[in-house]
């Protein structure tokens, strides 16, 4: 976690802070601000809280900087009063989620029917092999040769994958898209990502109509 309440006001990690406290939970949390990993806030127990977490790396960190600070970890609230911390969320009620770990298909779930309007962005590095097994799939293997593919594409909600190159690649509604790391990040900031994301897929569809076959039918057909 990036960011604390202190004195009411939210707070990077110091070491000098005592007594800071989580924006959701209102539990007390300590500043990690070692040498080997980024400077960060933690609970004293994971217990206390019933926020989505993982730790944050390096990775997490330099994506959410992409962004204004306020747009940063903000706490969404759903009709029933739950409340959980959205990496970025924007003015116009998008929300960006960044995963580098695991993550339960359960759980994948529950933050999308929670946030509704959400993107996510996987880190495709975690894995050695994934990089290359997404290509094979994208090529010739088909669907089930990726992990990354079996694992996110199965839910409605856009998803690009980051190998860290320029190039994100992303899966929306079944059909593979590509899009600029550059121009997501511009296209977030002036809200008009959806609309990109919407004429990908209308242009992978037409290329469908020519011939080509989305991922979906790929693993559809099993080949």
């Amino acid at each position: 976690m990036k960011f604390a309440l202190y004195g009411g006001e939210r707070v990077e990690a110091e070491a000098t802070l005592k007594g800071a406290l989580c924006p959701v939970c209102d539990a007390e949390v300590i500043a990690k601000c070692g040498d080997k990993n980024i400077h960060h806030w933690a609970h004293k127990s994971n217990k206390e809280c019933p926020h989505w977490w993982e730790n944050e790396t390096k990775w997490h960190r330099d994506w959410k900087n992409q962004f204004p600070e306020d747009w940063q970890e903000v706490i969404h609230i759903s009709e029933t009063g739950e409340k959980h911390i959205a990496d970025i969320k924007t003015p116009n009620g998008l929300v960006v989620e960044f995963q580098h770990s695991y993550i339960k298909p359960e759980e994948i779930l529950a933050r999308n029917n929670f946030y509704k309007n959400i993107i996510w962005i996987v880190d495709g590095k975690r894995r050695p092999t994934d990089e290359k097994k997404f290509e094979e799939a994208l090529k010739w293997r088909g669907w089930d040769s990726s992990r990354l593919l079996k694992d996110w594409t199965t839910f409605p909600k856009p998803v690009f994958f980051d190998f860290g190159k320029p190039l994100l690649w992303g899966v929306s509604d079944g059909f593979p898209i590509k899009l600029e790391k550059k121009n997501f990040i511009i296209d977030v900031k002036n809200g008009s990502i959806k609309r990109k994301i919407e004429s990908l897929v209308l242009s992978e569809i037409i290329k469908t109509r020519r011939g080509r076959r989305t991922f979906a039918s790929v693993r559809k057909r099993g080949y």
